[in-house]
């Protein structure tokens, strides 16, 4: 990142630092997306001749405390994510007059995989276990644990989608289009549209929460262009920190969406367990919880 990092408003040293040392203060608020576009915006020297940018990561930060609405009353700048615990009508009571405040999506993928158990029959055995070294629970899988005991024809069976539910992924998939097309109505940063002409040739996402540096890199000029910078970003740093947590892709359910990339051989790197294919991960998954 360029410059150096500035407290600010009196905080104790170390906190609340601001990325860069000079022009206009940019405000990033949002989920984790807010850090991505703060690491990437910051690390170009070109953007960090004319702004200092701090994210306020609302998981992680109120909001509403004194310290994150001071920033937000120095800003010339501020980009909200809608949704997650972002206010947005309180940033616009708090900005100075004439700060220009941007909206942008927050953006989930489920159609690729639209098993997860987060977002639908959960994983009570997996997420009963402490601290295993898989942390993304697979609702189907937790299913066939109960009608199909051989470990072999349980794991045949979810590669050959023979369930009476593997319908299912046709309804996440036309709703995670009708998702993509509602946050395009919202925002003027069309992600949405971005994600699904995109989605079928490169990695958008590493998991259903997740995205790539391929899409923060899409997001990240959005912000460029509001900014008025010159030019467009080059390839921007510390915007791909998940990486690491890359879930396979069910190779049944790309050919399904057209996605090209995520084949039978296609290795993803999961930091607790290496580098594996879908096959390798559904192996270990059952291995591990029955």
């Amino acid at each position: 990142m360029c410059g150096a990092f500035e407290p600010i408003g009196g905080m104790a040293h170390g906190e609340w630092r601001v990325m860069g040392t000079a022009g206009s203060l940019v405000v990033i608020v949002g989920g984790c997306a807010a850090q991505a576009i703060g690491r990437g915006l910051s690390s170009s020297a070109t953007a960090c001749a004319r702004y200092r940018f701090v994210d306020l990561p609302v998981h992680l930060r109120d909001l509403h405390d004194k310290a994150s609405l001071e920033f937000i009353s120095r800003a010339s700048h501020v980009f909200a994510q809608l949704g997650g615990g972002t206010d947005v009508a309180l940033i616009e009571a708090h900005a100075p007059p004439g700060c220009k405040i941007f909206t942008f999506p927050d953006v989930v993928l489920r159609s690729l995989w639209p098993f997860d158990s987060a977002y639908g029959y959960a994983d009570e055995v997996a997420q009963a276990r402490t601290a295993p070294a898989i942390r993304h629970f697979d609702g189907t899988l937790a299913r066939l644990r109960k009608i199909e005991p051989d470990k072999k024809k349980r794991i045949q069976r979810y590669r050959d989608l023979d369930f009476p539910w593997a319908g299912h992924i046709k309804n996440v998939a036309a709703a995670q289009q009708c998702f993509l097309e509602k946050t395009d109505t919202l925002s003027p940063c069309k992600m949405g549209r971005f994600v699904s002409r995109t989605l079928r040739e490169r990695q958008l996402f590493y998991n259903a929460t997740h995205p790539s540096a391929a899409y923060f890199q899409e997001l990240c000029t959005y912000c460029w262009t509001c900014l008025e910078l010159p030019d467009t970003p080059g390839p921007l740093k510390g915007i791909d920190s998940w990486r690491d947590w890359s879930v396979p892709v069910h190779p049944g359910i790309a050919r399904y969406l057209g996605v090209g990339w995520a084949t039978e051989t296609t290795r993803y790197y999961y930091r607790t367990m290496g580098e594996m294919t879908w096959d390798a991960w559904v192996e270990q998954y059952v291995e591990m919880f029955g």
